[in-house]
């Protein structure tokens, strides 16, 4: 039996593909174009296909979930079967890392999935990628290079990837640029589910997504999903807020890996849970939990989707919960255009009656004022303000809170001036002042607090630097919320505890107290000031009359 294996990523299948497989099966292979030094076969019995990233769908990179693949797959493939006898096996390959020997592990999970080995003796490759190309070659096989030209190492003829990007570019449909380049079975499989063109091109389009389909390059999901699924943390979060929840359709809008979902599940089985987040990668992961049961009985659904964006019908939700999401909204998004943009969405979303609860920092009263923080030079690697080299090159868990402050004003906010999502005037401002003998770093409240808040967040150091905290104090949350329409809980009949800001015990005794204190001027001396309130409450609800 001689096999023709074809590894891909197999988003779409082209027009080429479709004309350069039947060349491959209706004419001898001696006269194809073919490289290496492994066995060239003189016909075809069986087709391999290894889909990779089969388990990723959420994402520039890889936008289409790996069943849809095999659908048109098998709509390209198909006709061939019948016509030539073959047989044809799918074989889907995880996702990985960038590796040297990506071809070794792709013929591993062909021998674990079919129970065959792949040898240069009974198997022709066909790849026009130029790494597998040579990886291939390497291991001994004969490959088909297909749209590679070896010649003049480029392209003769625009591959998968480079279609993708044509097909966003607009709506699907005749006058797509992308069109008559991809082959009829995709065609007429997009034309039947215009959902899948239209799910790759909201991916691509989104302009808060990386290609990995993530907000941030530098995210670590598992360290992420660690800390902000820790029962204790959970636990406050959702004491928090379980109160002012309201029963029926609760949409969790940044639900992160489902950990509240799971919660709110528990505690209202009878209401649908609806999950939304723009990563692909905790879109997984609340699948995972669907499919090992944390969810119970309830409906609960998942959607990879962008909160900016409109995604449910106007007055057709109870609940919308939004757990330390509104300041990512601002820090990824255009600031408060893109906050108060979001609140009257939700506005409009919500049923009369319904609504929206959010958990999230806040910033201080008196942000804008002038104060000196004093933090401790001794709980790690000293560095002052000069000492670059010191406090860029240790790792900030070592570094003291001092050094490490140096290291925050240094970082914070800096990917986002140099990508121009950010003024250059957002750099964080500071002074270093003796007094009495004490070294002090003068600065606003809101600087300060911005430090306070991120300064052991280690594992996530680089993505935390993306965000702001402190833009709005709890009186300007309230405004902008009356503002989109809705009354605040203080202002209808609901508990008034429901919208307060508060200082999270847990957070002064175990960050900040032992490693920075705050002081302001006062009669011509530092005085102590008290460490602002760190996290706010705050439920909006739309008026039953409207």
């Amino acid at each position: 039996m001689s096999t023709l294996l074809i590894p891909g990523r197999h988003l779409l299948t082209s027009e080429f593909m479709a004309q350069y497989l039947r060349t491959v099966l209706s004419r001898p292979l001696s006269e194809q174009v073919v490289v290496g030094t492994g066995v060239v076969p003189d016909s075809i019995t069986h087709i391999v296909v290894p889909i990779t990233s089969a388990n990723q769908h959420g994402s520039r990179y890889n936008p289409v979930p790996l069943h849809m693949r095999i659908v048109g797959l098998e709509r390209t493939l198909a006709p061939f079967r019948t016509e030539y006898g073959l047989r044809i096996s799918y074989v889907p390959v995880p996702h990985v890392n960038v590796t040297h020997d990506f071809s070794a592990l792709i013929l591993k999970h062909v021998a674990a999935e079919l129970g065959e080995e792949s040898t240069p003796t009974s198997t022709i490759v066909w790849t026009s990628t130029d790494t597998l190309i040579a990886e291939f070659i390497s291991l001994g096989f004969a490959v088909l290079p297909a749209e590679w030209d070896m010649l003049s190492s480029q392209y003769h003829t625009e591959p998968p990837a480079a279609i993708i990007r044509k097909l966003v570019t607009t709506s699907w449909g005749e006058h797509n640029p992308a069109y008559p380049l991809v082959s009829e079975a995709t065609r007429t499989l997009w034309n039947d589910m215009p959902e899948i063109p239209r799910h790759i091109a909201r991916l691509w389009n989104d302009p808060l997504l990386t290609d990995d389909g993530s907000l941030t390059e530098s995210r670590n999901y598992g360290v992420y999903t660690v800390g902000m699924g820790n029962h204790d943390v959970l636990d406050l979060k959702f004491a928090d807020i379980k109160h002012a929840v309201k029963e029926g359709k609760i949409v969790d809008e940044g639900c992160a890996d489902g950990a509240l979902m799971v919660r709110l599940a528990q505690t209202f089985p009878d209401s649908d849970i609806i999950g939304i987040d723009i990563t692909g990668e905790f879109v997984s992961r609340v699948e995972e939990r669907q499919r090992a049961g944390d969810f119970g009985n309830s409906f609960v659904h998942v959607y990879q989707r962008n909160i900016l964006e409109p995604i449910f019908a106007d007055n057709s939700t109870d609940c919308v919960i939004c757990n330390s999401t509104l300041h990512e909204v601002w820090s990824y998004g255009d600031g408060a255009s893109s906050v108060r943009s979001y609140l009257a969405q939700k506005f409009a979303q919500l049923k009369p009656g319904g609504r929206l609860v959010i958990r999230d920092v806040v910033g201080p009263v008196e942000k804008d004022r002038t104060v000196y923080l004093k933090l401790n030079a001794t709980d790690g690697v000293f560095a002052n303000e000069h000492d670059e080299v010191i406090w860029k090159n240790t790792p900030t868990s070592e570094l003291s809170t001092e050094a490490r402050f140096y290291r925050f004003a240094h970082d914070f906010l800096r990917d986002m001036r140099e990508s121009g999502r950010r003024a250059a005037g957002t750099q964080l401002a500071y002074s270093v002042e003796e007094r009495n003998g004490s070294r002090y770093i003068k600065l606003s409240l809101a600087s300060a607090v911005e430090f306070l808040s991120r300064k052991d967040y280690h594992e996530n150091w680089v993505s935390e630097m993306n965000e702001e905290f402190t833009f709005w104090d709890f009186a300007q949350w309230q405004n902008e919320l009356r503002n989109a329409g809705f009354a605040i809980a203080t202002d209808v009949a609901v508990p008034p505890q429901y919208s307060r800001a508060y200082q999270n015990e847990w957070i002064v005794k175990n960050r900040w107290e032992g490693t920075a204190s705050l002081w302001v001027e006062g009669g011509g001396m530092l005085v102590p000031y008290p460490f602002p309130v760190t996290t706010m409450v705050l439920v909006g609800e739309k008026p039953l009359a409207h």
